[in-house]
């Protein structure tokens, strides 16, 4: 079925050519209500009123015309029907139009919206209310004017509103949204079924599915497709870009850096996830950065492999039992342990001071759904294991990364994109 919406004013021309123009099979009349001030009828006489009531021209001394279904030569009952709201109510029009749009398109209803007529406000909600949709097309009647008021009698025509450049940034902005939350993959489900015609869109589109392909895949540790895709728009958005595609060398690269730099960028990623409220995974990652943590430091500066430590690395306080294959392995806590007798004085002086802020940790991450235990993680569990992180382990980690040339936390991942 087509639907024809087209909001009522005081002239009835332009509604009676938007209806021979479009020959709807059912045609939504969005009328203004009596005026709360004067009383004075709203629009829907036009619709409404029985008798000869309208003037032809504006400037005729008697009407001599009846109502616009009668005109159109509607059938009354079923081929129209009146919405009636507040003339200038942008929030009561938009969501009385948005409510009868939504029974049309579950229906895959063809829509046209007719914005000539009614109050600016009238015209301004059908317009929003249009643009929610991309099936539905835009129209307006226009004609020749000789002043400001209104178009020429006689020189009315339709004319379809030009708004894909309209409608592809507004599902742009949107879509870029998701960026705030780090949701780099559901932007691209936003963009999925977006093809603008205009050309400096279709760059844009390219350049948003590209970059948002590019951090989620650096999201999900994948560094090399992360850096390739960058690398493509450094030319272009270096000012903002230049950042991230010099972090992503230090993590794609092999080189004494490598490893601290992994070590930030695995930080960073458990803030993301706990941005996005999910305390588990982001506290899954605080466990694996302070286990590799230690592993690093142990190879670094002791060439301990924790997989397999050879006999006379391990000291006497440490209590280790090989496993069927012969080989000492250490778990974390035991890595540390190691790592404080092995390592610099920095290290012991960690170890020291934060053994037991360490225990705490391990018992918020053992009790939860991701390893032993069978309760979710909650937000004030997760804010103790950002103190210890950030408190003790990342100053502990610059020190350490400093002496390779690596003295600061890099940025976090961008939450905006502006062209």
């Amino acid at each position: 079925m087509k639907i024809l919406i087209c909001t009522v004013g005081g002239s009835h021309q332009p509604i009676i050519k938007a209806i021979e123009d479009s020959q709807p099979d059912f045609t939504l009349f969005v009328c203004s209500e009596d005026d709360p001030d004067t009383g004075k009828p709203g629009s829907y006489e036009q619709i409404e009123k029985r008798g000869i009531f309208l003037k032809k021209d504006f400037k005729d001394e008697k009407p001599s015309l009846p109502n616009i279904p009668t005109q159109a030569g509607l059938r009354e009952g079923n081929s129209y029907a009146v919405l009636r709201v507040y003339a200038d109510d942008l929030d009561h029009a938009y969501s009385e139009i948005s409510r009868c749009i939504y029974e049309y398109v579950q229906r895959e209803d063809v829509i046209v919206a007719d914005y000539t007529g009614g109050t600016k406000t009238m015209s301004a909600a059908l317009c929003l209310a249009a643009l929610d949709h991309d099936s539905i097309d835009l129209q307006l009647v226009t004609g020749s004017r000789n002043n400001l008021v209104k178009v020429k009698d006689g020189t009315e025509q339709s004319q379809q509103a030009q708004i894909g450049r309209t409608r592809f940034q507004l599902k742009l902005r949107h879509a870029l949204a998701s960026w705030e939350l780090f949701a780099y993959d559901d932007t691209l489900l936003h963009l999925a079924d977006q093809k603008p015609l205009n050309r400096d869109d279709r760059g844009t589109l390219q350049a948003v599915r590209n970059l948002s392909t590019a951090f989620s895949a650096w999201d999900r540790f994948d560094h090399v497709t992360a850096l390739e895709l960058l690398d493509n728009y450094l030319s272009k958005y270096g000012k903002l870009l230049a950042p991230y595609a010099s972090q992503l060398r230090l993590l794609c690269n092999e080189s004494s850096k490598q490893i601290p730099a992994r070590l930030l960028d695995l930080w960073l990623n458990a803030q993301r996830r706990a941005i996005q409220r999910r305390f588990d995974d982001a506290t899954s990652r605080a466990y694996r950065l302070l286990e590799w943590s230690a592993q690093w430091l142990l190879a670094n500066q002791a060439s301990i492999d924790t997989s397999r430590v050879a006999v006379d690395k391990i000291p006497d306080t440490l209590r280790l039992v090989p496993n069927n294959d012969g080989l000492y392995k250490v778990a974390l806590y035991e890595a540390w342990e190691l790592a404080a007798y092995h390592c610099d004085e920095g290290v012991r002086v960690f170890w020291e001071q934060n053994k037991e802020r360490m225990k705490d940790l391990l018992s918020i991450r053992n009790h939860s759904l991701l390893a032993h235990g069978f309760s979710p993680i909650t937000a004030g569990e997760w804010q103790r294991v950002t103190l210890f992180v950030e408190e003790a382990l990342l100053p502990l980690l610059l020190m350490q990364s400093s002496k390779l040339g690596i003295r600061h936390l890099p940025p976090q991942l961008p939450k905006t994109l502006t062209f």
